[in-house]
């Protein structure tokens, strides 16, 4: 008796077992896709005016810093990025941060980041930062090509690390 009912719950639960990969490994593909691309999103800038992602201008890539202006790791990568920021002329920095505006200027001007037009700053809110990037840590880096097509994402890049995703 009691191997005629193993057999049938055995294939149950790894029937089970299998469609529960299936269906967590669809939803991972589908995740990936959804944050691929550079999607429109506002911010507000240190002056508080609402600005929209769309209508940045074209760049040969795109590289998005969330950071919060606390962090040590965010000070030393933006130190990185203002003495190299030459390597990136072409390519559109947003700075971004869910944190008060004052202290998002505070951090920006520490690095001179202002003084260049292809760097933008202001605050994000906090949900956007799911919503959009499919990301709940910060401070967090996203490199994206001149297609909006994220290259490469994560919580600290070097300079050449930055340079090399938006050579491929």
């Amino acid at each position: 008796m009691k191997s005629s009912l193993f057999k049938p719950i055995y294939f149950l639960i790894t029937g089970i077992l299998l469609v529960s990969m299936v269906f967590i490994y669809i939803n991972k593909v589908r995740e990936k896709q959804e944050f691929s691309i550079l999607k429109d999103f506002t911010y507000t800038d240190v002056d508080g005016h609402t600005n929209m992602t769309k209508n940045l201008p074209q760049h040969d890539g795109y590289i998005i810093f969330l950071f919060n202006p606390g962090c040590e790791v965010c000070h030393k990568e933006a130190e990185d990025i203002s003495v190299n920021l030459d390597h990136f002329r072409n390519c559109c920095i947003l700075y971004l941060s869910p944190d008060s505006l004052n202290r998002i200027k505070s951090f920006v001007y520490k690095y001179h980041l202002h003084e260049n037009e292809n760097v933008f700053y202001g605050q994000i809110n906090i949900d956007t930062i799911g919503a959009k990037f499919g990301i709940s840590k910060i401070p967090s880096v996203l490199v994206y090509d001149k297609n909006r097509k994220l290259k490469k994402s994560g919580f600290f890049f070097t300079v050449q690390e930055i340079e090399k995703n938006l050579s491929k």
